[in-house]
């Protein structure tokens, strides 16, 4: 039997280190491990593409990506790059996309329904909370207008968080009931250190142990929680604040730029290096929004590290509600005193550093890529068959 060609459609590839692109390529470097696949990766040229497996094809498409300076990642592609795009559709077997709302993505939806080729579309991002209210005004009235549109006629609609599969579930009638499946991630490099392992981390990155070391992941921006992080690293000056991540230097977004003495920096840190650094803190901080469930949470909560995060982004995992320090983020006039006092809460708990393993053994158990690969695999195949075939029984959701 034939691999199928699967056309994979995202807005950035891998190397542009966000959590979305992320999944997308660690899905399809698995998906063609099993054999059964053939895949056609079309991404913005605004980064190297990751080196993959000779039977993932990477197609980075000319892009113009002057909004990301505004917080806006809305790569447009230009005529050339549509055109390959177009072929690549015209002869496949089925699309796949990651999230609807870039341009790439959309362009792919509109081929895919001309081709007459079936669509699946995994929805990480929902609405907005917490943006100003013109941009969030904005963002809600896309996902029920051309959200709404594109959606309703997938073929399969996958969520990877509860609470952003409800809010699109509240005013779109699907094809085929919407699905739910967490991203997954990589146990064998995101897994927990023994006490001595982690003693050692911590001496190499100069822990001082009177100290909590408090971490955050991710890109600098306003929608990761950027503003509070600052404040908090201002009103908690006997806490260490380290900040792995990336964003534009110039930004005031940007931890270099707050002259703080208890911030650290850390740069282009990913795979083990990055599963050090959850394993030497003693706690993930992610005021975010406008997100479903970050992989950065799943990834530190398999490393043993707890995480605070806001309460909107965890009814996104609602299997972890147990092993996550929640606080609200609305109104953000008084979200610093709030997450500060949830903060001193957490660290004065002994519970915190004795809940490692467990934190670690949920994590491991939730979120496996052999079970997420197993049901997009199985997925993929079933949208494919003839008509007459393709009777089989619904997936979970």
């Amino acid at each position: 039997m034939n691999p199928l060609r699967l056309t994979l459609v995202t807005h950035y590839f891998s190397t542009h280190r966000g959590g979305v692109e992320q999944a997308a390529g660690h899905l399809a470097a698995r998906l063609v491990q099993t054999g059964r696949f053939e895949i056609e990766w079309f991404a913005s040229d605004c980064d190297v593409p990751p080196v993959m497996d000779e039977r993932v094809i990477t197609r980075p498409m000319r892009s113009w990506n002057k909004l990301e300076r505004l917080s806006l990642p809305w790569p447009l592609w230009g005529f050339s790059a549509l055109k390959s795009l177009r072929r690549s559709i015209c002869t496949c077997d089925i699309v796949h996309i990651h999230d609807f709302i870039y341009f790439g993505n959309i362009v792919a939806f509109v081929l895919a329904r001309w081709y007459q080729k079936p669509l699946v579309i995994t929805q990480h991002i929902g609405d907005a909370s917490y943006l100003t209210r013109r941009k969030a005004l904005f963002l809600n009235a896309l996902n029920r207008t051309l959200g709404r549109f594109i959606l309703a006629r997938a073929q399969q609609v996958i969520f990877i968080s509860d609470e952003v599969r409800r809010q699109f579930s509240n005013h779109i009638r699907f094809i085929n009931p919407p699905l739910l499946w967490p991203n997954a991630l990589d146990i064998d490099i995101f897994y927990p250190a023994t006490q001595q392992q982690r003693q050692t981390i911590r001496k190499q990155h100069n822990v001082v142990e009177s100290k909590p070391v408090l971490l955050f992941v991710g890109r600098f921006i306003e929608r990761k929680g950027l503003g509070i992080l600052h404040q908090l690293a201002e009103a908690m000056p006997n806490a260490d604040w380290w900040f792995a991540g990336w964003g534009q230097r110039q930004s005031p977004l940007h931890p270099t730029n707050w002259g703080l003495p208890n911030v650290r920096l850390f740069e282009d840190l990913h795979g083990e290096q990055l599963a050090d650094l959850y394993r030497a803190t003693d706690l993930l901080v992610l005021p975010s929004h406008s997100e479903g469930f970050p992989l950065v949470v799943q990834e530190a909560m398999a490393c043993g590290t707890s995480a605070l995060v806001s309460t909107e982004t965890a009814i996104g995992a609602p299997s972890a509600t147990q092993w996550l320090y929640t606080c609200k983020l609305s109104p953000l006039h008084s979200a610093c005193e709030r997450w500060k006092a949830a903060l001193l809460e957490i660290l004065g708990n002994s519970a915190l550093s004795a809940r490692r393993d467990a934190v670690a053994q949920f994590a491991q158990a939730e979120w496996t890529w052999e079970h997420c690969v197993a049901r997009y695999a199985e997925l993929f195949e079933r949208l494919t068959l003839p008509a007459d075939q393709s009777s089989t029984p619904a997936l979970p959701h």
